[in-house]
């Protein structure tokens, strides 16, 4: 007989469609780094400059939401409401940073200056907290996928960013970005951050493009 039936429950299709929806995973912070890569760090992050543990939506590209993501990023140049939607349930329902971030911000970018603050704009609406431009990239940089290997990718992104102290809150914040791959990106952005004052950084990113390394 055939191995696949060829009818299928719809309630096996629904419980697929919302496996892919919650398909979340962590995005763990970054302790050892390349000496000097964000300024004049050693071999290891201070804890009291490091992220907390953070939360990618899905899988870059996958059927479901990935694919969302891509069709937003490269196509509509807007990512739609069912991402907000899928967001905001995997923050306020699954994942529940603790402390609860009192604001957000955003990884900025010099080649898109409109798609990653759109989003975090929405996402801090529809959490009830302002969103906030604390971080600028006041250069362009290469990349991060130009980049040949790890330590290249941390000193790339350690010289990218700088945070507005006068834009930076004590509180807890939600620190946005579209896609994680490294985590360094991520690192830099929240170092930068908690040594401008803010409070503890947890990075949401819309999609991971592999498992992050240990």
């Amino acid at each position: 007989g055939p191995v696949i039936p060829p009818t299928i429950d719809r309630k096996r299709l629904v419980d697929a469609a919302l496996f892919l929806r919650r398909a979340d995973d962590p995005i763990k912070p970054r302790i050892r780094i390349p000496a000097g890569a964000f300024g004049d760090t050693g071999n290891t992050l201070p804890i009291e400059s490091r992220c907390e543990l953070g939360r990618a939506l899905c899988v870059y590209g996958e059927s479901g939401l990935g694919a969302a993501v891509r069709r937003g990023k490269y196509q509509d140049h807007r990512f739609d409401d069912d991402l907000l939607d899928a967001a905001v349930e995997c923050i306020t329902q699954r994942w529940l940073p603790s402390p609860e971030p009192s604001w957000v911000t955003w990884v900025p970018s010099r080649r898109d200056a409109v798609l990653v603050p759109d989003f975090a704009r929405r996402i801090a609406a529809r959490l009830g907290i302002p969103a906030i431009e604390a971080i600028e990239k006041p250069k362009d940089t290469l990349q991060q996928k130009e980049m040949q290997n790890s330590v290249q990718q941390a000193r790339n992104v350690g010289i990218a960013f700088r945070a507005k102290a006068e834009e930076v809150r004590q509180g807890p914040v939600l620190l946005i970005d579209d896609i994680v791959d490294s985590g360094w990106t991520f690192t830099a952005a929240g170092a930068k951050l908690r040594k401008a004052g803010s409070g503890p950084v947890f990075p949401f990113a819309l999609a991971r493009m592999r498992s992050q390394p240990d």
